[in-house]
């Protein structure tokens, strides 16, 4: 997120804040923090540089227009600070909310909306929502949504339109807020009786640099994520007591080349089976308390188990 501050009704000024940051990292004068941080606090949750291109859609605004500008500015700088290879997709005329916006089908992308709803915030000039996948250090940046208000980018001159572009396309790939102002990521945008006093295009500063590098090519490839088995749902349908019949599904795990099931009975261990397809029946189960099993195999092995404990009732 970054604040306007600047003393107009409409964009009053707020106080220092590290928005949606959890656990940032923060070493002795680097200049930067991770938005996301792996369990340990250390690690930055980051895009994997090796998996393709990030796709960079504008909506609300189009290329040729101001915002489209500032938007291409802020693309370059952070290809070229970062090494991830950030790409232009074809601009959308209409401006995407928030609770619109589903991350699962916009893997691999950033997707920034220029809008004329407001943020949510008085203050706030712009916001960056990140979406990961995977588990623990695992975790890998998969898609990105930034909303700049219309309002304000309005009002800015090209190189303040151009900070606030450039801050919150650096939330989108892994930044988090310093409170140095001297860098791109400190939260304000300049104070309104500047705005008139220069024309200079913004620069990362050198903690914004050294973050950015640690959060690209430089880092090198993540590891491939496991697939992971999601909303995993089991039917019982009775036959002759007390055998009983069951059907289990589950969401298909991106990745996945089969899956394993299996079904516990009570204290019982059963065997894992191997099926191609998010489904499985098994019949004439003699327990009335179990536990199903799954996980997911791919390409880079097998993901953790998702389990279902199932309890009939008397009668």
């Amino acid at each position: 997120m970054m604040t306007a501050a600047i003393a107009a009704a409409a964009f009053p000024a707020a106080p220092f804040a590290t928005g949606a940051a959890a656990a940032p990292y923060l070493a002795v004068d680097a200049g930067f923090t991770f938005e996301r941080t792996a369990p340990g606090g250390v690690l930055p949750v980051r895009w994997d540089p090796c998996a393709g291109p990030i796709e960079v859609r504008l909506a609300g605004a189009g290329w040729a227009s101001p915002d489209g500008r500032a938007l291409k500015f802020a693309v370059r700088a952070v290809r070229s600070a970062s090494g991830l290879r950030l790409r232009r997709a074809e601009a959308e005329p209409a401006h995407i909310a928030a609770q619109d916006w589903d991350p699962n089908r916009s893997r691999g992308t950033i997707t920034v909306s220029v809008t004329d709803d407001g943020l949510g915030r008085a203050s706030s000039a712009g916001l960056a929502t990140t979406y990961a996948t995977g588990r623990g250090r695992s975790q890998r940046l998969a898609a990105g949504l930034v909303q700049i208000d219309a309002a304000t980018s309005r009002q800015a001159p090209a190189w303040v339109r151009a900070q606030l572009y450039l801050h919150e396309l650096g939330h989108a790939v892994g930044l988090g807020h310093i409170s140095d102002p001297r860098q791109v990521m400190h939260p304000q945008l300049p104070p309104l009786q500047q705005w008139d006093s220069r024309t200079a295009m913004p620069q990362w500063g050198p903690g914004d640099l050294r973050g950015l590098q640690l959060l690209g090519a430089e880092a090198g490839c993540l590891a491939p994520d496991k697939p992971v088995v999601q909303q995993l749902r089991v039917r019982v349908v009775r036959t002759a007591a007390p055998r009983v019949r069951i059907v289990a599904k589950w969401s298909t795990a991106e990745g996945a080349r089969l899956y394993r099931i299996r079904v516990d009975p009570r204290g019982q261990k059963g065997r894992w089976v191997a099926v191609d397809r998010p489904r499985r029946t098994f019949r004439a189960l003699p327990s009335r308390s179990f536990q199903v099993k799954v996980r997911a195999v791919g390409a880079s092995g097998s993901g953790p188990v998702t389990a279902v404990r199932v309890r009939l009732r008397s009668g």
